[in-house]
């Protein structure tokens, strides 16, 4: 099975968010894509095949971390568009189709890739008093706590950025804090770096994720909550892993957004244990 690993949302190898990219050339049972996603070890593996064989613009496509499949992943649909634009170079726009039902649209536009994201809006709530010591942080230092339900991601805002950056939670604690039907947290803040418009990470421990490097549906659910905040519709975001990357948002309507990122290429090869 052809396999790729893609740094998505960065200039230069080693930064960003990696990604496994698998290409089978038969269909493979649900227990094996997750074997293969367990042994590369990766925040995601994604499991791309052409609609039809003769169609080289429409994909499925499956995402599942080390120990779960997910419905959809940001970071490894933007490396999935880079290893099909890289393979079938004369497409300027490639079609995914995701195992949940979502329609993804990717475009190659002036050596950059342009995706249509869906936007998830968050709506307040209040999280459970345990979130607060497994973060390492005290109420007070919070501004505003909702949740994304869609998205399946909590979104708190913090005071300052330099809290977001210093954060070093208890992951064990945090994954076993009431914070109702998450499967991530964001934290995010007004960057306080020119050039950004804020920043953020995320922490996903309730799916065998401690820190995503970089999270593009994360950001599904920023850039609404931004958008109401300053009353943009443009956003370059950082996300302060130690990996780091970056991210251009566009929000078009209450429901779409584009998001235009880097990616590079940084393996190529063949699974053997694929059946």
């Amino acid at each position: 099975m052809r396999t790729f690993i893609v740094d998505a949302f960065t200039k230069k190898a080693f930064g960003g968010n990696p990604a496994g990219i698998c290409l089978p050339e038969n269909e493979m049972r649900e227990e094996i894509m997750q074997s293969v996603a367990s042994e590369l070890n990766l925040s995601e593996t994604a499991f791309v095949k052409k609609v039809r064989k003769e169609d080289s613009s429409c994909f499925t496509i499956r995402y599942f971390t080390p120990t779960v499949e997910i419905p959809f992943c940001g970071h490894a649909t933007l490396a999935t568009f880079r290893v099909l634009f890289s393979l079938y170079p004369d497409r300027k726009k490639i079609v995914l189709q995701t195992y949940s039902g979502l329609v993804v649209p990717g475009y190659w536009e002036n050596e950059h890739i342009l995706i249509d994201f869906p936007v998830y809006p968050p709506s307040e709530s209040t999280p459970g008093e345990d979130l607060f010591p497994a973060l390492g942080i005290s109420k007070a230092d919070v501004l505003y706590y909702g949740i994304a339900e869609k998205s399946g991601k909590g979104l708190l805002v913090l005071k300052e950025s330099q809290m977001v950056r210093n954060l070093t939670p208890d992951f064990t604690a945090l994954a076993r804090t009431e914070t109702g039907k998450i499967r991530g947290l964001i934290v995010t803040a007004d960057s306080d770096t020119p050039g950004y418009d804020f920043i953020s990470r995320c922490f996903c421990p309730w799916i065998g994720i401690n820190e995503d490097p970089v999270t593009g549906v994360a950001h599904s659910v920023l850039a609404p909550y931004w958008q109401s905040v300053s009353g943009k519709n443009r956003f370059t975001a950082f996300q302060a892993s130690k990996r780091g990357g970056e991210l251009y948002l566009n929000l078009k309507n209450d429901s779409q957004m584009e998001v235009t990122g880097d990616s590079v290429i940084v393996f190529e090869g063949n699974f053997l244990a694929d059946s």
